[in-house]
């Protein structure tokens, strides 16, 4: 299987490298979900992660795959989750803690962290957005932002600020 793989600490393009034959493609689960991985979205955490900055997040252990917000297709479904999920099925996944596996070819999922991609999104889309979007929600939700407010975002240029930026803006 075909992964981009990280040895050692330091900045993407000196330490990323997409290898052939890595590791095996994931045998099918009885709890999660695979699937081909069709867009790989990375975060600053996943670039601080690269550069070894553990004061933010936990380092990973060497080698390995980065990236955690995934989307793609679904080429195996355990049988728990036949009633939810299909083979072919086009989802978008992330992580509990910490994403890694991302960038590569398959990925095994965990399904309360998976979601059925609308047909009007692109993979690229769903993997950007399967993070921030819900954060973005969240933020919004807690606040209480309703018609009418005036919202400042600070930090409006991230994945997460932009997002919060237009469905404050589509509340009214």
């Amino acid at each position: 299987m075909k992964a981009v793989l990280v040895s050692k600490f330091g900045q993407p393009d000196d330490v990323m490298s997409v290898v052939e034959g890595v590791t095996k493609k994931p045998a099918p689960s009885k709890k999660e979900l695979l699937i081909r991985v069709m867009a790989c979205s990375l975060s600053p955490g996943d670039y601080r992660a690269l550069l070894g900055d553990k004061r933010v997040v936990a380092n990973p252990t060497m080698p390995y795959i980065p990236g955690g917000d995934v989307s793609g297709i679904v080429e195996d479904v355990p049988e728990i989750l036949k009633n939810q999920y299909d083979i072919g099925d086009r989802v978008v996944s992330t992580w509990d803690t910490f994403g890694i596996g991302g960038l590569a070819e398959y990925k095994l999922v965990n399904p309360k962290n998976t979601a059925k991609l609308p047909k009007e999104l692109t993979f690229q889309q769903g993997a950007a957005l399967v993070n921030s979007a819900p954060h973005a929600k969240l933020i919004l939700d807690r606040a209480q932002i309703k018609k009418g407010d005036r919202v400042l975002v600070l930090g409006g240029s991230g994945g997460v600020g932009t997002t919060v930026i237009q469905v404050a803006r589509l509340r009214g």
